[in-house]
């Protein structure tokens, strides 16, 4: 009787892995019946629940769409600025006001889908940014287009936030590692795709036809949500027969608490500051670049937009490298990596732009093949960042996680928009500058890296 007990255990074991496989794949709600096994205790527990695994392809999706949008828009930069006869720095304000947008939607979508879904919340944000789209085309003045991209930035947020508490709501463990590592690499895909669409858009057509393609391509994405996206929230607030005195009393709570877990974790905050220089380096780059090789280098847009895709290729090979490492080597020390590697890739960046504009030992070919060169390897170092960061960032915090989440990447994007903001202040029309920009804020990565690298070990109790 025992062995026919033991037997039905491993039938059902095995039931559960290969459903565990599944994940990502079919995007399928699953009955887990009486019994599961837990990724991380490998225990089997009695839940009779039902399980619901959102597509993988879904999330990349929802997560990256934002990032193509905005470096789609990056070659059109020196145009926009010729257009409406406004300065370099104008046009690359409206990348910090669309981060301030971004920043703005972080912290209300993530709170607003514990109440309502995380569905309704992302269709709400995908229709603020279609309207958006329509107010970036009509634009008459640099200032409506700066306003505009502040909304279509606070709907595209809506995305960003929502595509990593769905995965936090649906895995766990090394399954959350997995996904966030091919997020990781979709972050990478998405914004290799961008300029090169955008540049060819730039170079055959007009610059504001880029945001018709932009508009469409949120249809799409809204239809493909409305149909194929499971609802993630267990817990939607408005469904409970709760009054709403007890609503906003538990969103109170929720606030506060997760304020207070965040600012009282050193790990969490260690993350922030990671998180927020590491992006604030990616939008300086998509601000500065275009104008560093279509005005200094004299390259087409199309040809700039080739060359962002080379780099945002070895994005791709960093998520890979990533996921390799993972198997062996705690997220903290990649996140070491990442920093030296980052630090290494903008000192050569630095020294081939000394080389080209002080000393003119270097050819303007010459300089972008080093350009390029150095940018590859800043971002795989950036994508070590990225990734382990993000994951580490509210590891172990399962209450009000979209809450969490929501302030988290407010403090994140407000921090980033002021990093951007000050790449266009310190703009000059030379090369130099950005890398120099990226070795200070580098500098400061690499002390939190070590900062967290002592506090992780400490709480994992490893011994180096």
């Amino acid at each position: 009787m025992n062995n026919i007990k033991n037997t039905n255990k491993l039938h059902n074991i095995k039931d559960i892995k290969k459903n565990i496989n599944k994940i990502g794949k079919t995007g399928k709600i699953e009955k887990t019946g009486k019994t599961e096994e837990t990724e991380e205790t490998g225990k089997i527990e009695e839940t009779g629940k039902i399980e619901i695994y959102p597509s993988v392809l879904i999330i990349i999706i929802i997560v990256g769409f934002p990032l193509f949008s905005e470096t789609v828009y990056t070659p059109s930069l020196p145009s926009i600025a010729l257009y409406f006869k406004s300065s370099a720095s104008m046009a690359e304000n409206t990348l910090g006001f669309y981060l301030v947008g971004f920043a703005l939607g972080t912290a209300i979508w993530g709170n607003l889908s514990d109440y309502i879904g995380r569905k309704k919340s992302l269709l709400i944000g995908l229709m603020i940014y279609i309207i958006s789209c329509l107010g970036c085309y009509f634009s008459s003045t640099i200032e409506i287009l700066i306003i505009a991209r502040f909304f279509q930035a606070f709907g595209g947020s809506s995305g960003s936030v929502l595509g990593q508490v769905i995965c936090r709501d649906s895995f766990s463990g090394k399954k959350l590692g997995y996904v966030f590592s091919a997020i990781g690499t979709a972050i990478s895909i998405f914004p290799a795709i961008g300029p090169l669409f955008g540049g060819f858009v730039v170079e055959h057509t007009h610059w504001n036809n880029i945001f018709i393609c932009l508009l469409i391509i949120c249809i799409i994405i809204m239809i493909l949500s409305l149909i194929k996206l499971p609802e993630t929230n267990k817990n939607i607030y408005f469904n409970n027969k709760s009054n709403i005195s007890d609503i906003y009393l538990k969103n109170f709570y929720a606030i506060i608490s997760s304020f207070k877990y965040i600012f009282s974790n050193k790990q969490t905050i260690c993350c922030i500051i990671i998180v927020s220089l590491t992006q604030g380096m990616g939008f300086s780059y998509f601000g500065e670049a275009p104008f560093i090789f279509i005005k200094n280098l004299n390259f087409s847009p199309s040809q700039y937009g080739i060359t962002f895709t080379i780099i945002s290729a070895a994005g791709i090979i960093g998520g890979v490298i990533n996921k390799k490492l993972q198997e062996s080597v705690v997220p903290h020390k990649i996140i070491m990596y990442g920093s030296l590697l980052c630090f290494m890739g903008n000192t050569f960046f630095l020294i081939a732009s000394y080389l080209h504009e002080s000393l003119n030992i270097i050819s303007i070919h010459e300089m972008a093949l080093l350009c390029i060169i150095s940018q590859i390897i800043t971002r795989i170092g950036t994508s070590f960042l990225m990734i382990n960061a993000l994951m580490l960032s509210l590891y172990g915090y399962n209450q009000n996680i979209g809450t969490a989440s929501s302030i988290f990447s407010l403090i994140t994007y407000c921090f980033t928009s002021c990093i951007t903001f000050g790449m266009s202040i310190l703009h000059n029309g030379m090369s130099i500058t950005m890398p120099l920009y990226f070795i200070i804020l580098l500098t400061i990565i690499i002390i939190i890296s070590v900062f967290l690298l002592k506090i992780m070990n400490k709480y994992y109790n490893i011994i180096d």
